[in-house]
């Protein structure tokens, strides 16, 4: 889906959404919402609308009986492993249809609903929200449409609340606006014009290939991905905003991490977040060996690689970043603190980087194979006039992209807005329209 960064989104979808939102009473609104999500899933995912209902229902049924027999802990427990295998089965048949080519669209927003849905039960099957009678909250939830490419995933209890007091301020809906733009340039230009360059890097024939240029493939793979998903997840929250509901940040700077540790709460924060709280808490317990532990975070890993498909290089990425958790937690926990920050954000950033060429890999032998080219000095030459060419053709994209990839431009807002609170206002009102004016101007372009 990339629906959210198209021209018709951002000037008829979105424009046609809040004005049916904030013409409906408030009462009516969160009826309104729940109208605009699941015409938008059907708009983008037509293929899979009806599954969504479908699995919406049997979730909304799993749910009530959760709460009617909650004297029975065994028919509790068997509607959460219901609800566990039917959420599990729709995202990995969907997704291998998908590799089949059995599917048009990518399921993405299946993805997210069989996620939410799954929280939602086993939120409700903790105790950790009342006792559950909206079933348009909960429908609400699990289809929210900003969320549907890319997120953010929350927990029900953080989400429901906000549905009560739908009534954003102007101030709110600009301010979201300019979330949501900041967010589009990065998925829709950034992130966009990196895969573009990253696939010309890739489509070089053999006798192209150098050192160099190796390298500089795993470091664009790195800075588009990270573009596309946080510039996503910043569309959703904007949108969110201008709708009176607050999404939590998906994405911190995550390549100034310092550690693996570190990475894992900066990157895909909300994914890492449910996988920590309803897969690896869970299984751990207080009489758990170090082995046991390992082995959980090695889990850990494989599902953060799962996140993004049904690929065996995706979850040896998650297994051979989940290696360095278990050194930081385990055998070098004692000495972090000893480590000064700057070695520590070089060590991270030099076991992220080489973790890209496991994550664009067709195979885990073409992952072996751009690792052999990295390092075959003799074999290779070092760079070549092709390669030259093509970086000198992107250098305004590569230096924009590794600035905004650190938080230097954010901490010089942040000092602007405490220092200068009126000059900052009109900063980014500027800044908003000039994004908004390359954003159409660039997707007309490539269009």
């Amino acid at each position: 889906m990339q629906t959210m960064t198209s021209l018709a989104f951002l000037y008829v979808i979105l424009p046609a959404a809040m004005a049916f939102f904030l013409l409906c009473p408030p009462v009516w609104r969160q009826g309104a919402l729940l109208a605009v999500s699941l015409g938008f899933f059907l708009m983008v995912q037509p293929s899979t609308f009806p599954l969504l209902l479908a699995c919406l229902a049997t979730d909304r049924l799993i749910l009530a009986l959760i709460y009617r027999y909650d004297h029975s802990e065994a028919l509790r427990k068997g509607c959460v492993a219901a609800s566990v295998i039917k959420n599990l089965l729709v995202m990995l048949v969907m997704e291998a249809l998908f590799q089949m080519n059995r599917l048009v669209e990518a399921p993405w927003g299946l993805r997210i609903y069989a996620l939410s849905s799954l929280s939602c039960v086993l939120e409700a099957y903790r105790g950790q929200i009342p006792r559950e009678r909206s079933t348009l909250s909960y429908l609400l939830y699990c289809s929210f449409f900003p969320r549907l490419e890319a997120g953010p995933l929350l927990p029900y209890r953080d989400f429901a609340p906000q549905l009560e007091y739908l009534n954003p301020t102007l101030t709110e809906i600009g301010a979201g606006f300019g979330v949501y733009l900041q967010g589009a340039v990065k998925a829709g230009v950034l992130g966009q014009s990196l895969q573009v360059t990253y696939d010309a890097l890739r489509a070089f024939p053999p006798e192209d290939v150098t050192v160099a240029g190796t390298w500089c493939t795993v470091l664009i793979l790195a800075l588009a991905v990270y573009y596309r998903l946080s510039g996503l997840s910043e569309m959703a929250r904007g949108v969110g905003q201008m709708m009176g509901i607050s999404l939590p940040k998906n994405f911190y700077f995550p390549y100034q991490s310092q550690g693996v540790t570190d990475f894992f709460q900066r990157f895909n924060i909300s994914v890492s977040a449910f996988i920590r709280n309803n897969v690896y808490r869970p299984l751990q317990t207080e009489e758990d060996s170090v082995f046991a532990d390992c082995l959980n975070l090695i889990l850990w890993g494989v599902l953060m690689g799962l996140w993004f498909g049904l690929r065996i290089n995706y979850m040896l990425w998650g297994a051979y970043l989940a290696l360095f958790l278990i050194l930081e937690k385990h055998v070098f926990s004692h000495m972090e603190d000893k480590i000064p920050p700057l070695f520590m954000r070089i060590y991270t950033l030099c076991v992220i980087l080489s973790s890209f060429t496991i994550f664009g890999g067709a195979s885990p032998r073409a992952s072996a194979a751009t690792i052999a080219s990295m390092f075959s000095f003799q074999r290779l030459e070092l760079y070549n006039d092709r390669l030259v060419y093509l970086l000198s053709s992107n250098w305004l994209l590569l230096v924009v992209s590794l600035l905004f990839a650190t938080s230097a431009v954010s901490l010089v807002m942040s000092f602007l807005r405490r220092i200068l609170p009126r000059f900052s206002a009109l900063l980014t009102t500027a800044v908003n329209a000039a994004l908004l004016v390359m954003f159409t101007i660039f997707t007309i372009r490539v269009g």
